[in-house]
């Protein structure tokens, strides 16, 4: 639903269609719709959204990956799950 709605006002806020369908986007979009200066703010809120979004979805994933590998459950596991000195599943982490 959300989603539907950022795209309805997407949509709302296109003012000149060859732009936009030239390759553009949605920094395009927001400079039709927004000054210079509301429009940097809003992509810099959006890129820091996008950031933490990125930095919870590594997190969670190599948690998992650690979790399912201790128990057996990933092939090759044994590597996934070692921890270094300082408790810490750095293969499962870094990699």
């Amino acid at each position: 639903m959300g989603g539907w709605i950022l795209m309805l006002s997407f949509l709302f806020a296109v003012q000149d269609e060859d732009k936009v369908t030239g390759g553009g986007g949605v920094a395009v979009i927001i400079g039709q719709a927004l000054d210079s200066n509301g429009g940097g703010v809003l992509l810099l809120i959006s890129a820091a959204g996008q950031f933490f979004c990125t930095i919870a979805c590594m997190t969670s994933t190599t948690r998992m990956l650690f979790a399912f590998s201790r128990d057996g459950a990933v092939p090759g596991g044994t590597y996934w799950a070692k921890l270094n000195a300082s408790r810490v599943p750095v293969y499962g982490v870094s990699s």
